[in-house]
């Protein structure tokens, strides 16, 4: 603890500068893109909600159906079936 303060940086304080407004920048984007996703799925999160304060626990399947989406294993078939014989690794 506290070894990063006592050890000297091969940077200046511009570049340091710089790398820090860089990260702020990538966080800043990270946030608002999650807000955008929690915004636009809000209506999916409101029943998943609702559905948890039912049943307190919900698998996959269940979460599935409440949002009107494919089970797990039609999903995968379903992928399986469109990819090629060489992308299985079939001759």
């Amino acid at each position: 603890i506290g070894k990063e303060i006592a050890q000297h940086a091969d940077y200046s304080d511009d570049t340091a500068q710089r790398i820090d407004g860089e990260i702020q920048g990538l966080l800043n984007e990270g946030l608002s893109t999650a807000r955008e996703i929690l915004t636009k799925e809000r209506e999916k999160l409101d029943s998943l909600t609702e559905a948890l304060m039912e049943k307190e626990t919900l698998d996959d399947e269940e979460i599935r159906h409440l949002w009107g989406m494919d089970s797990w294993t039609d999903a995968r078939s379903e992928n399986a079936d469109s990819l090629s014989e060489e992308e299985l690794g079939e001759e």
